[in-house]
């Protein structure tokens, strides 16, 4: 029997070439390319490209001058496991242990790879930034493909928006961000495509961050339960808005049957000293980044509200997309109940990407319905809120030579200065 090959047009060969070079000598040109020509099936491969550029030319802030990231620490790391020549054993040994607190699999082994050849961080980032836009990239590509829209206007400013939920800027805190990416790759994989890939994805997350456990573990449940009339799930939904959510001290109550390297996570976050002083420094938090938080969680509320009230006919009718829908209102409702725990609010991500993921692949049809002018007017605030807030972290981690530079033309700058300290000074 013959083989099928795929045969690439002369036309996309060339056009894949001339983006290559134009990416070897502009890099930014690559993310250009990708929004320009997004229809082409390989554009999305640009999109990556850029995301391995933005690593490269990734600034590390320095402790001295602001507080710890956990960038820092990765550079710190990769220059340890360089100078001390760390063996792939000890590496594993220290997997999982309290005493080692390497609860998370990944940026290890990946900053043990790297640190076999170098110890520049800009590497290891560069690595961190390619596979955390792959994830991004695939994401984004299967959602511009189902909804099957213009990528204008009021489409592409929640586009936007979506993407700087979780933007690049993100792999400063590598574990947790590139986790989200690689679980919401596998939820929307196990609903819409393939459902044994998806799950193994979703497994595959709690290797990135342990943290993501908890919410493979509340899809399991899901599983268990999904049979339930949707009029229970949308109680769930309004529930957890009505209500402040579990106290941290309930969640310390269940770490007794937990491994005791989660065990010790959990006990630190529901540590009432530790809540104490997360509140303490919420209190210094300034109003905008808090308006930007109120977007966050109040996006799925209106997005879910409204689709309730115009669009549920539908998506009950559309078994694929009904089954999706109930797993959403139950993410949105365990994410609000355990918010108040320290650190959990990062899961507010995955209810806002998943409501704003489900919204636009359906925004073909939801522009039709009653009152979504009003709704758009209602959410465009919103948008921008989270877009501006986004954007001034993004100058914190990149200098000028994002925009200018390419591979060769950074390495003349001995230190890049981030864009903060040019703008804001």
């Amino acid at each position: 029997m013959l083989r099928s090959y795929k045969i690439y047009s002369r036309n996309t060969i060339k056009e894949v070439c001339i983006s290559l070079f134009f990416y070897l000598i502009w890099p930014i040109s690559s993310l250009v390319i990708s929004i320009a020509l997004y229809k082409k099936k390989w554009a999305k491969f640009f999109f990556m490209l850029f995301g391995f550029y933005f690593g490269f030319s990734f600034i590390v802030p320095s402790s001295k001058t602001a507080e710890a990231y956990d960038s820092e620490f990765y550079a710190v790391q990769l220059k340890e496991y360089h100078v001390n020549d760390i063996s792939f054993r000890e590496l594993v040994h220290g997997f999982y242990s309290v005493e080692t607190m390497q609860t998370d699999i990944y940026q290890p082994i990946v900053t043990w790879v790297v640190s076999a050849f170098t110890d520049n961080y800009h590497i290891l980032f560069a690595v961190y930034g390619l596979v955390f836009s792959i994830f991004l990239g695939k994401i984004l590509w299967i959602m511009i493909e189902m909804a099957n829209v213009e990528q204008k206007g009021f489409a592409l400013c929640m586009l936007v928006t979506f993407v700087l939920i979780n933007p690049l800027w993100n792999i400063n805190g590598v574990r947790m961000w590139t986790a989200l990416n690689v679980f919401l790759y596998g939820v929307i994989v196990f609903y819409f495509k393939n459902r044994t890939k998806g799950v193994i994805f979703m497994l595959l997350s709690c290797l990135v961050h342990v943290s993501f456990v908890v919410p493979v573990l509340f899809f399991f449940v899901y599983l268990l339960i999904s049979k339930i009339n949707i009029a229970y799930f949308f109680l769930l939904f309004v529930f957890s808005f009505l209500f402040k959510g579990l106290s941290p001290s309930m969640l310390s109550n269940v770490t007794a049957f937990l491994p005791e390297f989660i065990r010790y996570k959990l006990d630190f976050y529901t540590d009432p000293n530790t809540v104490s002083l997360v509140g303490e420094n919420a209190k210094s938090t300034s109003l905008f980044i808090l308006a930007s938080q109120f977007s966050q969680s109040f996006i799925p509320f209106l997005i879910i509200i409204y689709m309730h009230l115009f669009y549920k006919k539908e998506i009950i009718d559309n078994k694929k997309y009904l089954f999706f829908y109930k797993y959403l209102l139950l993410t949105i409702f365990w994410v609000n109940m355990t918010a108040i725990i320290p650190s959990f609010g990062r899961f507010q991500s995955i209810s806002l990407m998943l409501s704003m993921f489900f919204f636009l692949i359906n925004l073909s049809f939801l522009i039709k319905l009653p009152y979504f002018k009003f709704l758009k007017f209602v959410l465009m605030p919103f948008f921008v809120l989270i877009i501006v807030q986004k954007l001034r972290e993004f100058i914190d981690f990149q200098s000028i030579y994002i925009f200018v530079g390419n591979f060769l033309t950074y390495g003349f700058v001995s230190e890049p200065q981030p864009l903060v300290n040019i703008l804001l000074k």
